[in-house]
């Protein structure tokens, strides 16, 4: 790079991120080279698999800044079913509430079978109450929730005390 061949760099990063599949830096570095490089198709392609790696490798706040570039680069970039909720965890984590709700919506809206989708709607459910104040939309979201997937490990150890306690919430507040 400090020769102006920035070609080879590229091309040097290449090889490297394909000897190197499973290294966050190798691929970070990659990544930044192929953007340098306004190579934008070949950095949304790479940052696909980039932000699998990042979401495995559980680097959660890398993930969401990735995820946010990517979006940029391309609107209507998704990240894959079985990524999405991981990702929105990862939003939430990083307070991106409006990025993880979204997520959880897409996953449902694209997946409406995915396995996913009982987390998904709890994850919601919590951002509306908890980032956004919404409780009663949180307490329509956690209904549903409740009463489609009842056997659901999710609904029985989180859904329904949540539920509970924002009902109770409610009604104190209501008195």
């Amino acid at each position: 790079i400090a020769a102006g061949d920035i070609e080879g760099a590229v091309e040097a990063a290449r090889e490297n991120h394909l000897a190197e599949p499973e290294d966050v830096k190798v691929q970070q570095r990659y990544h930044k080279l192929l953007l340098m490089a306004d190579k934008k198709d070949q950095a949304l392609e790479h940052g696909k698999r980039y932000l699998s790696l990042l979401l495995r490798k559980l680097q959660g706040e890398s993930a969401v800044a990735l995820f946010r570039r990517l979006r940029e680069m391309d609107p209507k970039l998704s990240p894959s079913p079985g990524e999405i909720l991981g990702l929105a965890q990862a939003a939430h984590r990083c307070r991106e509430y409006e990025m993880a709700l979204a997520l959880t919506q897409s996953l449902e809206s694209m997946h409406p079978r995915h396995a996913d989708i009982p987390e998904a709607r709890f994850l919601a459910a919590r951002i509306q109450s908890e980032a956004f104040r919404r409780d009663d939309a949180a307490r329509q979201i956690l209904g549903a929730l409740c009463e489609k997937f009842p056997e659901h490990e999710v609904v029985v150890r989180e859904a329904v005390p949540y539920l509970r306690a924002l009902e109770a919430i409610g009604q104190s507040s209501a008195v």
